[in-house]
């Protein structure tokens, strides 16, 4: 039996060590192709550029002709630019910025910012080919919001997997989805150097304390990263998006002075049962400085304040203490759920989700 099990760890150390230097090679062929890239586009060469494009380009409807005419302007505009690859995923997903420097000025600014895909060619480089989505689906107020609770930690081999499946679902559903991480060595430690809202999300909902696990509108729950679970989460989103929706959050008047602020109406509130009735609130950092320790792949949407309210009525105003610094950063998200004392997944349903991206509306 010690045998079976020394053979066993070894293989599994094996397999691990496969995995880790296929990785190492995957992600030197990406920084590699970037590198040139960048250079290509210092060049200001425009076919040049271009040849880095896959014929058949698509990215949320651009084309190849778009990102050909988009250089063109590029280069017409600016003295000079450049680019950097701001992170990127196992998947071949990477997000990059391209900066340039106007005719009168001296310092580089921010042109855009890109989120895309590489694909391998035939001459074994890698292409820009896109997601190819059109145009991501804008939210639809007759559908409900979905919404994804995230539990994950920065040493989580697994979690990286589930990360990009959830970045996946945002690229297919657009504004009708969102998701948040709640991180346990996050940015909220308590005592016992826990976050404390992954501790609360844990503690309320069974089985997910072993990260990666998602719950899907407070009622679905995958836990793992095997591909059966993986492929749950599309099948729970297109269960939720198509479900009847009975209640329309709206937000107003969301104040940021010293702290977040603002008022919530419900309509249809008198579709709802009052028992156990949660406003729940969500602040969340787009991007972070957390990482997956097995690849350098960033978080995103984690969660940095939490508020619960209870509610009575169609009108409840709101308050969570926390002075934005980064408003291109942060967004709140805001939902209507019932939460019993004790878990219920019958009953535990988040009817609606409202977000408030502070870099679009302030």
């Amino acid at each position: 039996m010690r045998k079976v099990i020394v053979l066993l760890l070894l293989l599994f150390a094996l397999l691990s060590c496969d995995r880790f230097e296929h990785e190492i090679y995957q992600n030197a062929k990406i920084e590699a192709t970037f590198g040139e890239f960048t250079d290509v586009v210092a060049s200001k060469d425009t076919l040049s550029i271009i040849s880095f494009f896959d014929e058949n380009y698509k990215h949320y409807g651009d084309t190849l002709a778009t990102v050909n005419s988009n250089f063109v302007d590029y280069v017409n505009r600016y003295n000079t630019l450049t680019t950097n690859l701001d992170e990127y995923y196992q998947d071949y997903s990477i997000n990059w910025t391209l900066s340039g420097i106007l005719p009168d000025s001296t310092e580089f600014q921010k042109i855009k910012s890109f989120s895309d895909y590489l694909i391998s060619a035939e001459d074994y480089n890698l292409k820009f080919y896109g997601n190819q989505f059109d145009a991501p689906p804008a939210y639809d107020p007759d559908k409900p919001m979905l919404l994804a609770q995230y539990s994950t930690y920065t040493d989580c081999g697994g979690c990286p997997t589930a990360a990009n499946k959830l970045a996946e679902l945002k690229r297919e559903y657009g504004g009708q989805f969102i998701y948040l991480d709640y991180v346990s060595d996050g940015p909220n430690p308590n005592e016992y150097d826990i976050d404390e809202n992954w501790y609360d999300l844990v503690t309320y909902y069974p089985n997910i304390s072993s990260p990666p696990a998602v719950v899907f509108q407070g009622q679905y729950i995958a836990v793992t990263s095997n591909p059966d679970a993986i492929n749950s989460y599309s099948t729970y989103s297109e269960q939720i998006v198509n479900s009847e929706k009975i209640i329309h959050i709206n937000l107003a008047e969301v104040d940021t002075e010293s702290s977040i602020s603002g008022s919530a109406t419900i309509d249809n509130f008198d579709e709802l049962q009052l028992e156990d009735l949660k406003l729940e609130l969500a602040i969340i950092e787009k991007h972070s400085d957390l990482e997956y320790l097995i690849n350098g792949q960033e978080l995103h949407n984690v969660v940095i304040a939490t508020q619960t309210l209870d509610l009575t009525s169609a009108e409840i105003d709101f308050t969570i203490d926390y002075e934005i610094e980064d408003f291109e950063n942060t967004i709140l998200v805001v939902w209507v759920q019932t939460k019993e004392e004790s878990y219920n997944s019958e009953t535990c349903k988040i009817y609606d989700a409202q977000i408030h991206d502070f870099e679009i509306r302030r």
